[in-house]
């Protein structure tokens, strides 16, 4: 069965890409695995461990005599991709076509999945840097309360600082691996979802290889929108919800001058690049 992967600087409209491919009756895409930082790395590094241990082990024991050949990297991916398969499938059914796992971070490690997975098919979703900022303030807020995210604190000034550094590395590495690999990965913007849901998630069935109706697609869009799911209007905001606000541009309403200055000339290069200056 074939294998997709979302990912997309934290807070840019990840899971909501995947909310609403998972209810395609063909695709199957649910949880964030951190399948590379939490499978497939540390096995390396059991690996490395193995063989340090056994060459202590044939000096010391056995006059230099090896009895287990040395593991390579290469070794690992067999077991990863059987530990991260089986969790893969577990939701998978007779209708599924396809499956997914949404984790952002994957924009670091696109070359490791595509060694896991050859020809597996990636969505990146991007959002105005401005916003993802202002996003993953109130995330931090709700994440740690009592902590200070006042205007121009250092809580605030480090979100700002983290989410600059994260929209940089996604545009720059996801950009590398759709040069190199023409077709393979999707940009979907977060803006265009809100104005067009319908088309951007035509858009990506298509990329998937998956047949869609407008019926689906209606239905897919309608079971999870933001006022279905948050029982509230977009633009109402919940400062405790994960869906908090559900808009774009709210960053005019939040950023200080100085600040949307710092993302702007920051970001600049994938701003003009991606449409957002």
């Amino acid at each position: 069965m074939r294998r997709f992967f979302i990912c997309g600087s934290p807070k840019s409209g990840t899971t909501w890409a995947q909310r609403i491919l998972d209810e395609h009756p063909k695709i199957t895409c649910s949880g964030e695995g951190h399948f590379i930082e939490q499978i497939a790395k540390p096995m390396l590094g059991a690996v490395d461990s193995f063989n340090q241990t056994q060459i202590v082990v044939s000096e010391q024991v056995y006059s230099g005599k090896r009895y287990y050949r040395h593991l390579k990297p290469l070794d690992t991916i067999d077991s990863a991709r059987l530990l991260i398969d089986k969790l893969m499938m577990a939701r998978a059914n007779d209708q599924t076509e396809i499956v997914g796992d949404k984790t952002p971070r994957y924009f670091h490690w696109l070359d490791d999945l595509d060694l896991l997975y050859r020809g597996c098919a990636f969505i990146n979703v991007m959002r105005d840097p401005r916003d993802v900022a202002v996003s993953l303030l109130r995330h931090a807020e709700r994440q740690r309360p009592g902590a200070d995210y006042a205007i121009g604190a250092e809580g605030y000034l480090k979100a700002l600082k983290v989410s600059t550094e994260h929209w940089i590395d996604a545009h720059a590495k996801t950009a590398v691996f759709a040069n190199k690999h023409p077709g393979r990965l999707l940009d979907v913007c977060y803006e265009k979802m809100l104005a067009d849901p319908v088309g951007q998630f035509e858009r990506m069935v298509t990329h998937l290889g998956v047949t869609v109706s407008r019926e689906i697609s209606e239905t897919c869009v309608g079971a999870t929108s933001f006022e279905r799911l948050s029982g509230r209007k977009p633009g109402q905001e919940d400062k405790s919800s994960f869906l908090r606000k559900g808009i774009a541009g709210d960053w005019k309403n939040v950023l200080r001058d100085v600040d949307v200055e710092y993302i702007q000339n920051a970001c600049k290069e994938g701003m003009q690049a991606r449409g957002y200056l």
